[in-house]
């Protein structure tokens, strides 16, 4: 694993503990307080969480070498990753806006 691979690694794994972390208070908090705010906050960190672990995911597989059937390697993993994520903030994003419509 290249350098700059093992620093997003590190990186994103002190990123899923404190999404864990703060989530996990801002949920609980927000229930026991009744505070849609700090819920919908907290639903934002878990999905921040999520993103965490396709942050990884993608970082793991774009290390790969060229094989047969990604010639050029497998740094697209990153692009496609950011797609992802880029549709989990939208799917986030809706279910806020749901919700709070609803109130």
């Amino acid at each position: 694993m290249s350098e700059r691979a093992a620093a997003a690694s590190r990186s994103t794994w002190v990123s899923v503990g404190v999404n864990l972390v703060l989530s996990t208070i801002q949920i609980v908090v927000g229930v026991l307080s009744k505070s849609q705010g700090l819920i919908a906050d907290g639903i934002h960190s878990l999905s921040d969480l999520v993103a965490d672990f396709v942050v990884l995911l993608a970082n793991r597989q774009s290390q790969k070498d060229a094989d047969e059937d990604h010639p050029y390697g497998h740094q697209r993993f990153e692009t496609a990753a950011s797609l992802a994520l880029g549709a989990l903030l939208l799917a986030v994003l809706t279910i806020v806006l749901v919700s709070a419509r609803d109130q």
